[in-house]
């Protein structure tokens, strides 16, 4: 047991970028995930939206509330601070009318946003969309997870594990900090294990 060097952190962290071998049936369904969306909107971010309420397992209901708050505000933010962006892709659980509460949320600030799910973009592809649902409940966020990493943009919650593996994932690839936002500050929890050297 002892700490890994910069240069061994540096090694790892390429290799998980570039080389850790992520189911082929979850990465088939990102990438035409993430090619749907290009098609149609050549600026598109991906913001990981953590409001599940299986939070609730970790903290109690009105400090939930108060992280739902944190997050609408952080994807308004985001979304205002992108030149020329027309769609944000939501990678998130949320049940059917809690997603659509959300984003009739970001349409009331910015009405000219598409704003995307990978339940909603399938749904015009039966047969993905059957391959899709043959997935476990993880398989799926496994998907989401990896439309973040390819996104052109990618937001998302700092203290999230989900969000700061993915802008690990995108910092090894070489994609621009500016490209990758996590919020709020940094905090340093999860850079103990995963530093982005």
């Amino acid at each position: 047991m002892r700490d890994m060097s910069e240069v061994e952190h540096r090694i790892l962290g390429q290799f998980i970028a570039h080389h850790f071998p992520f189911a082929k049936r979850a990465l088939s369904l990102a990438h035409f995930i993430s090619q749907v969306v290009s098609t149609v909107h050549p600026k598109w971010e991906a913001i990981h939206y953590r409001v599940e309420k299986d939070l609730l397992v970790m903290i109690p209901p009105e400090v939930l509330d108060v992280h739902k708050n944190n997050q609408m505000e952080s994807a308004l933010s985001t979304i205002s601070s992108v030149q020329d962006l027309s769609a944000i892709y939501l990678a998130c659980g949320l049940q059917d009318q809690e997603y659509d509460n959300v984003v009739d949320q970001i349409k009331h600030h910015y009405p000219h946003i598409e704003v995307y799910n990978k339940k909603h973009i399938l749904k015009g592809f039966p047969e993905i969309e059957f391959q899709f649902n043959l997935l476990t409940l993880e398989e799926q966020a496994l998907v989401d997870w990896l439309v973040c990493q390819a996104a052109p943009s990618f937001s998302g919650w700092y203290n999230s594990s989900f969000s700061y593996l993915a802008a690990y994932i995108r910092h090894y690839r070489g994609i621009s900090s500016t490209n990758t936002k996590l919020g709020p500050e940094t905090t340093g929890i999860w850079d103990v294990w995963f530093p982005r050297i």
